[in-house]
């Protein structure tokens, strides 16, 4: 089986290596803008309904554009995270600043 992201952060991160951690082995990255594009030819809106048909799409009519997964050290995956989850509090907090203003 064949599993094909769209990069999005921690989010494909955590699922790639979830799937890893379970035995699936054929893990690979489709790179955002060959979505778009498969998106464009395919004269498909960009809904959430559809991404997933769209990178099935991308994946089978352009798979040398494919990208392996390749784990990342578990200390940098963290940090990644982390950083992550600190910018999304910094800007909970501003728009509450911002809220509260007004």
């Amino acid at each position: 089986m064949l599993f094909v992201l769209e990069p999005t952060g921690i989010y494909s991160n955590n699922i790639i290596i979830f799937l890893k951690s379970h035995g699936f082995n054929n893990l690979y990255i489709v790179a955002p803008y060959d979505v778009s594009n498969t998106r464009k030819i395919l004269n498909w809106p960009k809904t959430d309904k559809l991404d997933a048909k769209i990178i099935q799409k991308t994946a089978h009519k352009f798979p040398e554009n494919l990208t392996p997964f390749v784990p990342k050290d578990s200390f940098l995956n963290l940090l990644e995270n982390l950083l992550a989850l600190d910018s999304i509090f910094l800007i909970s907090l501003l728009l509450k600043k911002l809220i509260s203003l007004s």
